[in-house]
């Protein structure tokens, strides 16, 4: 069961804030608060044809980039957890302050790129453990595959307002506001312990 939580502005800001950190973590050896930069990934020998595509896509790919579009590829999880036994309290946004940060557009790419979508094996993107940096705005897309997250914190939220979704899993998660007005998902919605910062609109959502 979903728990949807009314904030004010100062508590919305610690959500958001966890994936602003990201963006000033990523793009060099240190950023401007000194916290180390993200590795960048080397070229693999054989590399899966959507690790490619996606170098492609963003250019240099960091580690986390490359294990989530690896993972995808492969049917596995995209595990970003530093142990089996590491939990987040989903109310508690900043548990996640240490978690691995992925980027939304990494997401939205594999979700509207018709190339990488071709990539994805039917059962869909697995996501634990991970402070995704961005919206995750797939308004209108038609996703071919379900999305799942465990275990991840949605910074700037979700909108699939008017989207096509094979089903829709968020378990033990923590997000900004979730947009799903109108969307039509062919299976399930989970939201399971998860807290919603900001609101949740599934109205008219079939």
């Amino acid at each position: 069961r979903a728990r949807q939580i009314d904030v004010d502005r100062a508590a919305l800001a610690v959500v958001n804030g966890q994936a602003s950190a990201a963006s000033t973590s990523t793009t060099g050896a240190a950023s401007a608060d000194g916290m180390p930069k993200e590795k960048i990934a080397r070229i693999w020998a054989n590399e899966p044809l959507l690790v490619r595509l996606a170098r492609d896509k963003f250019g240099d790919l960091s580690e986390t980039d490359a294990k989530f579009f690896a993972a995808v590829t492969s049917n596995n999880w995209a595990d970003f957890r530093p142990t089996p036994d590491t939990t987040f309290n989903s109310e508690e946004p900043t548990s996640w302050a240490k978690a691995q940060k992925l980027k939304a557009d990494r997401i939205v790419w594999l979700c509207t790129e018709p190339a990488a979508v071709k990539l994805v094996p039917s059962h869909g993107i697995w996501l634990r453990g991970a402070s995704i940096d961005g919206r995750v705005e797939l308004y209108r897309c038609d996703v071919p595959f379900s999305l799942t997250f465990y275990d991840c914190l949605f910074g700037n939220g979700l909108n699939i307002s008017h989207a096509k979704l094979e089903e829709l899993d968020i378990r033990n998660s923590c997000s900004a506001a979730v947009q799903a007005r109108s969307a039509q998902i062919a299976e399930n919605v989970y939201l399971l312990n998860t807290a919603v910062f900001g609101g949740l609109d599934f109205i008219d959502a079939q």
